[in-house]
């Protein structure tokens, strides 16, 4: 080989790596709202709150009407009633997994295994609406069928 073949393997274009996926930094995003005592304990207090305020206003209304009347009553309309005070939890929650590495300093090694900040801030927020989501659907049934 000579001297002046080398420049020109140089020039060959070789694999570029672009950085990991979105797949993989939802894993991780996912990994980190899951290894967190304070999400378990904001959620529990997203259904809890839901479910149990608005079971305790059906309750409350219902023990005020007559028979007659309570047969028309839209339970469904009071046992949702809880979803303003959840919806207090849920933001909890989200300001927990999206600004939660920034007060430990983690956030640096998050960015630099993934420099893509676009792509960082997509998977935290992509990762904390399904969790939201299957929350508010838990906690919707479960106030539906307590009311």
């Amino acid at each position: 080989m000579t001297h002046a073949a080398v420049p020109a393997l140089a020039q060959v274009p070789g694999p570029r790596r672009r950085g990991p996926l979105f797949a993989g930094i939802a894993l991780a995003e996912w990994t980190k709202v899951r290894t967190l005592r304070s999400s378990y304990w904001t959620l529990l207090a997203a259904v809890i709150a839901m479910a149990g305020f608005g079971a305790l206003l059906c309750a409350a209304y219902a023990r005020h009407l007559t028979p007659a009347s309570r047969a028309a009553l839209d339970t469904a309309a009071y046992s949702e009633s809880g979803f303003f005070l959840a919806q207090l939890a849920i933001g909890v929650l989200g300001v927990l997994a999206v600004t939660g590495e920034y007060a430990t300093g983690s956030i640096r090694s998050t960015l630099t295994a993934a420099p893509q900040r676009v792509t960082v801030l997509a998977a935290k927020a992509a990762v904390f609406t399904g969790v939201a989501f299957l929350t508010g659907l838990a906690g919707s049934l479960a106030a539906f069928l307590l009311g």
